[in-house]
């Protein structure tokens, strides 16, 4: 197919422990402090072509190696500090938070085969880093008696902005006639940080200590995905070199939960998921 070069599946599964604590420091001004542990697994996948200029059909299937990386980085800490200032006389609240997340280095296993054809593809093992960042978040929320509606702009400071790349170790590909290269590098199918997002939620009483949530969460700004394998381990050039720009991608998330307090503690249990927007891509 004909964007197969660009990757084709990635999926990524985060797990996160979390503690917070908050104390009044006046009568209308509250802070917090927070620590997360998160578990972070990577999957991705794609084509590369592995054939020979002048030899080979260009960009001819036979020759196509698919991909796949698996990867994880066990604990990934951060570390969250908060204000919020609620005035008496007024049913709003206010609220900055700032989020320092340290930075991630996955790894795991690459390994690959021939779509068709002789040849083959030792695997080996695979790693990718980003640096830490810090996420600065605004909030403000209208409580109601039964109901309460917040949004909640967000900006993360110092992401990366450098196409995302496997490092690999002892990976290799034997072409049909036993000329075998080393797989050093793979570029990840991965889009760009968004520059920020904008949320809102409505929050109902179910009676007692229990809240109804439900909300809705826009990450706006441009994507980049990087192409895979701009030159092939074999040393000929690929067929599809350079980036893919997909001008005002944005991602939406949806979620709900359902928050209960029993004195001291609060209790949150969700659910969200994340779709993309539809994109259009400049080639």
């Amino acid at each position: 197919f004909a964007l197969r070069y660009q990757g084709t599946r990635r999926r990524v599964r985060e797990q996160t422990l979390a503690v917070a604590a908050g104390a009044r420091v006046t009568d209308t001004l509250a802070i917090g402090a927070g620590l997360a542990f998160e578990r972070s697994t990577w999957l991705d996948a794609g084509t590369l072509w592995a054939g020979f200029s002048g030899r080979d059909p260009v960009a001819g299937a036979e020759r196509d190696v698919s991909w796949s990386i698996q990867a994880t980085d066990a604990v990934i800490p951060s570390v969250v500090g908060s204000a919020m200032w609620a005035p008496i006389d007024v049913p709003i609240e206010l609220a900055l938070a700032l989020t320092h997340r340290r930075g991630t280095r996955w790894s795991g296993d690459v390994d690959g085969a021939f779509y068709a054809g002789d040849g083959s593809v030792a695997p080996g093992r695979a790693t990718r880093t980003m640096r830490g960042h810090i996420t600065s978040e605004l909030g403000a929320r209208w409580i109601g008696e039964r109901i309460s509606v917040e949004a909640v702009w967000r900006h993360p400071w110092r992401q990366n902005r450098t196409a995302p790349m496997w490092q690999l170790a002892d990976a290799s590909i034997t072409d049909v006639s036993g000329v075998t290269a080393a797989m050093t590098s793979l570029a990840s199918l991965e889009p760009a940080p968004a520059r920020g997002s904008v949320g809102a939620s409505i929050d109902t009483s179910l009676g007692g200590p229990a809240w109804l949530s439900a909300g809705v969460r826009v990450h706006y700004g441009a994507c980049t995905w990087t192409r895979a394998a701009a030159a092939t381990a074999t040393g000929s050039t690929s067929a599809h070199p350079g980036d893919i720009i997909a001008a005002g991608c944005a991602n939406v998330a949806l979620g709900a939960g359902v928050e209960f307090a029993v004195e001291p503690l609060t209790f949150v249990i969700g659910w969200s998921s994340e779709f993309a927007s539809r994109t259009a891509l400049a080639s």
